[in-house]
């Protein structure tokens, strides 16, 4: 599967091809975490798509009719018209969700025979129909499949951008571009306040995505439990991390119990998640720790074994881990690279950024002993502040040498004293 961005977060025109472990290596600040976030962005649209388009739906019904509705019983008397009163009860509403036609039709009737029986109001309920009409147009509209993903994966990039999602040096529009094989799967153009070109055909490949950037969510999850679109304090991902996290999503067998590399192992014991506590716990040597108290390394292995034990981690699935040597020691951060590869040998689908040399280094060791394709990335700016992507698959000594330099020079600088 290839990626093609335009001018999106600080990336001018970058292309990669996914594996089934894709590793993107740099600086911070060099946007190696961009392909990370429009990817989680896109598979989360396609596939949260039925539960979106139900709310949207409802939405927009409970707007547009409530809008109506109060029209109707300032200038009514509802005492004097049992049929408006009908519409005010709120089992009405249901009806009209669950069966949308015959709902609306009911409305119109209604409004129609308002309009006949009280001329002196012909112009307030010529206007309440309109109103309607509008409600049904925005419905059918909503039911137009692609348009609601082009939507929702625009709404779900803004979200993991903080509303910035377009690259600031251009005033050109964002595109977003997928090719699976020979099927441009996804073309999509936008900016930072409406998509405006879109092409879908068929689906995206992953049932479901997960973004980790950190292990502080283990902290501040019960803070982001009514997550809404809308709401810029917090990135998407962290709502549907939490979800997971605390026992939302179903188990998928196959993965494992297939995993050598228990990260528990790592650091003799266990992270779990305690419903009646609401709260994140170690279990070791006997001990119960609060998540408060548990070091960050250990909270950032818990994470990744919960989404395993939980089956968020699947061969129909994508993860994307963020930096996830992050508060690791280099001795178990080639413990987590080597779980990693074994993850992906079993099927599953991962995006690794790093700025760690014994990560980039430990993932190449262990992807070259298995037999499942894996890509390597550089990812550098040049004079221009232009962001570049390198595919050093076959040569990953660039990038350890860059990752390395500033150690190197420190040593230079030891032995020039």
């Amino acid at each position: 599967m290839r990626i093609n961005l335009e001018n999106i977060g600080p990336l001018k025109n970058i292309s990669i091809d996914l594996a089934n472990l894709t590793v993107i290596a740099g600086e911070n600040d060099s946007g190696k975490s961009t392909i990370g976030k429009v990817l989680f962005a896109i598979t989360q649209a396609y596939n949260n798509y039925p539960n979106a388009l139900r709310s949207q739906l409802q939405n927009n019904i409970k707007h547009r009719l409530s809008s109506i509705l109060i029209q109707l019983r300032r200038n009514f008397d509802l005492r004097e018209k049992p049929e408006l009163l009908e519409l005010m009860r709120p089992s009405f509403q249901r009806v009209i969700e669950r069966n949308f036609d015959d709902g609306v039709y009911e409305l119109k009737q209604t409004l129609e025979q308002l309009k006949n029986d009280h001329p002196e109001k012909h112009d307030l309920l010529e206007h309440l129909q309109k109103r309607a009409l509008t409600l049904e147009t925005e419905v059918r509209n909503a039911i137009e499949k692609d348009k609601m993903i082009f939507s929702l994966i625009h709404q779900l990039l803004k979200s993991e951008f903080n509303q910035e999602v377009s690259r600031k040096e251009s005033n050109k529009q964002s595109f977003i571009s997928i090719q699976d094989g020979a099927t441009k799967v996804l073309e999509m153009g936008f900016d930072d306040h409406d998509f405006y070109s879109g092409i879908s055909v068929g689906e995206i490949g992953f049932t479901d995505s997960t973004l980790v950037d950190g292990p502080s969510i283990l902290q501040y999850y019960n803070l982001i439990g009514s997550f809404d679109i809308e709401d810029n304090r917090f990135p998407y991902h962290l709502n549907d991390l939490a979800i997971k996290l605390r026992g939302g999503a179903f188990e998928i067998s196959g993965i494992r119990p297939a995993v050598d590399n228990d990260l528990g192992d790592i650091y003799k014991g266990k992270v779990i998640f305690d419903k009646s506590e609401r709260d994140f716990f170690l279990l070791k040597g006997g001990q119960r720790i609060k998540s408060s108290n548990i070091a960050s390394g250990i909270k950032a292995l818990g994470i990744i074994d919960i989404l395993i034990d939980r089956g968020n981690v699947a061969d129909n699935s994508l993860l994307i881990l963020d930096e996830p040597e992050t508060n690791l020691h280099p001795k178990w951060q080639v413990e987590l690279a080597k779980t990693i590869c074994q993850l992906t040998e079993l099927g599953a689908n991962i995006l690794v950024t790093t700025h760690s040399p014994y990560m980039l280094e430990a993932l190449k060791v262990f992807s070259e002993k298995g037999k499942k394709p894996a890509r390597f990335y550089s990812v550098h700016k040049d004079q221009q502040n232009d962001v570049n992507f390198v595919d050093c698959t076959n040569d990953i000594s660039i990038i350890i040498n860059e990752l390395s330099e500033p150690l190197i020079n420190i040593l230079r600088m030891d032995d020039e004293f």
